[in-house]
């Protein structure tokens, strides 16, 4: 604008063009880009059967909260674990769930003090993934457990759901 004022009147509305293509382009990119994650991570029709990993293993409630951090979740890189009490699952334990407990307890602290009991937050492996989406985004939690009846078969967390968004 100032060089179409002040000089050459051509040169300055060929820059103000110039300007007006540049920014609406990047408009275009912008949008188009936006278009196709939209279009590449719709998760419409997924199940999730498809995009759940298999189950991690279970540990027992009378596991000390040292050994499953110690020998579970450190070493397996894993952020929760199912409980089993007499084969079935019973509850749920995350590293959330042991910030209450002071580190100097943890050798004498059972998981069973600790662990979610049911009901339990779970999808079946036939439910579509957006209500896997939705209970993990309202409850604020990055893994569930999939069950069918009350049989472990998955788990479903937002790595999984990242990766099948970034597939074509």
């Amino acid at each position: 604008v100032y060089i179409a004022i002040t000089d050459d009147v051509v040169s300055g509305l060929w820059m103000g063009f110039i300007g007006w293509y540049l920014k609406d382009s990047a408009t275009a990119v912008r949008r188009s880009g936006r278009r196709s994650v939209r279009s590449r991570g719709t998760l419409d029709g997924v199940l999730v059967s498809e995009v759940m990993s298999p189950p991690a293993q279970p540990v027992e409630q009378g596991m000390s909260i040292a050994e499953l951090v110690d020998d579970y979740m450190i070493p397996l890189r894993r952020r929760s674990a199912p409980v089993i009490v007499g084969g079935r699952i019973a509850g749920v334990v995350t590293l959330q769930d042991l910030e209450g407990v002071a580190r100097d307890l943890w050798k004498e602290t059972p998981v069973s003090a600790v662990m979610k009991r049911s009901p339990l937050l779970s999808v079946h492996p036939d439910d579509p993934i957006s209500e896997a989406i939705g209970l993990m985004a309202t409850h604020r939690i990055d893994e569930l457990l999939v069950l069918d009846v009350d049989d472990l078969v998955g788990v479903v967390n937002r790595l999984d759901m990242m990766q099948i968004m970034q597939t074509d």
